[in-house]
């Protein structure tokens, strides 16, 4: 006989030329079944013996979390670190130390933990703690650290340019503004003359300030166009103008470019758009949000006559154009407090033109 084969688990792990083997490496609080198999000089092994069944001991040393940190939003917060091997996840938080709330405990044993913790107060300090646990139930917990939620930024107007154009051309260019804050949204209220057919005339692009043009609402049915293009700043804008490009022709046209902070950048409103060939002008959509504010761009291809907006609506840019149009953005007063709520944007006269009308919500962050 030469030696011993070690098996562990069925599984060759070692020799050994003596009746003595160390098996290292082995996880605590863990049943590992051995056997040993004899063989000789020539390689040739007996049947395994007897099998001895064993279990390590359990680890009375927790895990050492590392890394805390904490990433707060409005109402939320997610709270990342590490340990030095596999553990559970959970976070206890509060407005005190004492706590009194905590995340679901995450069983999976893993060394990179993140919990997320929703339905928090804006503008609010809390305290928290991490604690981990590993598979022996030795558990750590990090000291109490404090993370301050955001404050919610009311919907509000940031800039607002308007232009009219005073001769015909192919391009309406708003003046120049500047931002004053990363992450506002930018929203362009276009409305042109156009051939005397409805469905002939179009914003074919919008550009400025190096940020991407979305058309979101366009009425086109009666002759001309009425349309909302938007876009959002991540970083503020410095003395930059907005340029829409018309898609069949020259003609005059209104722009009217409003930046809003407080608003949702990643959300976007709701939009209706209307027209028809004579009354007043008037078109509803119903808000997918908690205090979203209206906004409408119309056009009248027929006569340059002042809007009369009704109750609770204001009129933000009016264009009486000399080719006999009138170009108009208007606004509630107030924004709609609950989400699911049927607004109505309209003008009580004039009511026998015919008519362009665009609607877009905005909706706040």
């Amino acid at each position: 006989m030469a030696g011993y084969n070690i098996l562990r688990n069925g599984t060759k792990v070692g020799t050994s030329t003596t009746t003595s083997y160390t098996d290292n490496g082995l996880s605590s609080n863990t049943t590992y079944t051995y056997a040993v198999t004899a063989y000789d000089a020539a390689g040739n092994a007996s049947p395994a013996g007897n099998s001895a069944t064993v279990t390590t001991p359990a680890t009375t040393t927790p895990p050492v979390i590392s890394g805390v940190s904490v990433s707060p939003a409005q109402t939320t917060a997610t709270v990342t670190w590490t340990t030095d091997k596999p553990s559970s996840s959970q976070v206890a938080y509060g407005t005190t130390t004492a706590y009194g709330s905590a995340t679901v405990l995450d069983f999976t044993q893993v060394t990179a933990h993140s919990q997320t913790i929703s339905g928090l107060t804006p503008g609010q300090l809390y305290h928290f703690s991490v604690t981990s646990t590993d598979g022996s139930g030795n558990t750590a917990r990090s000291p109490d650290s404090t993370f301050t939620t955001l404050v919610q930024t009311p919907l509000a107007i940031d800039v607002q340019v308007s232009t009219h154009t005073s001769t015909a051309a192919t391009t309406i260019r708003s003046p120049a503004f500047s931002t004053k804050q990363a992450n506002e949204l930018l929203e362009a209220f276009i409305s042109t003359d156009g051939p005397g057919s409805g469905s002939s005339q179009t914003i074919s692009s919008v550009t400025g300030g190096g940020l991407t043009w979305t058309l979101r609402s366009r009425a086109n049915s009666r002759p001309g166009t009425a349309e909302i293009w938007q876009a959002v700043a991540p970083a503020a804008v410095t003395n930059t103008t907005v340029t829409a490009t018309l898609s069949n022709g020259s003609y005059l046209g209104a722009m009217t470019v409003v930046s809003f902070t407080g608003a949702s950048t990643r959300v976007n409103g709701a939009t209706v758009s209307a027209g028809a060939a004579s009354g007043a002008p008037m078109a509803s959509l119903t808000t997918t949000g908690a205090n979203s504010w209206m906004f409408a761009v119309g056009g009248d291809w027929d006569n340059a006559i002042a809007r009369t907006a009704d109750a609770n609506q204001t009129l933000v840019d009016q264009d009486l154009a000399p080719v006999g149009d009138t170009y108009w953005v208007q606004r509630q007063n107030a924004t709609t407090p609950n989400s699911g709520t049927s607004v109505t944007m309209n003008d009580t006269a004039p009511a026998s033109d015919q008519w362009n009308l665009a609607l877009i919500e905005i909706p706040t962050s």
